[in-house]
């Protein structure tokens, strides 16, 4: 069997052959849940977390409303 012959012989078979998948690496959520929690990412043990986060959303929304509605109508 000369060279040609064997070349044609095994390219098919290397064709045809799948390649081996890999594993996809996993995937992160795109906003991490502790970011939501914990903006500042300081470590805290549950309680101070907690009564933390309660206190930055319950101190933030007042402000956040108030100055979304001073802003002057767009009429």
């Amino acid at each position: 069997m000369n060279i040609p012959t064997f070349l044609n012989h095994i390219s098919p078979n290397l064709l045809n052959s799948t390649p081996i998948p890999r594993p996809k690496p996993p995937t992160r959520p795109l906003i991490p849940i502790n970011l939501i929690s914990n903006p500042l990412g300081l470590s805290y043990d549950n309680d101070v977390l907690h009564r933390n986060v309660f206190l930055f959303y319950t101190l933030m929304l007042p402000i956040v409303v108030f100055l979304v509605l001073s802003q002057p109508s767009g009429d």
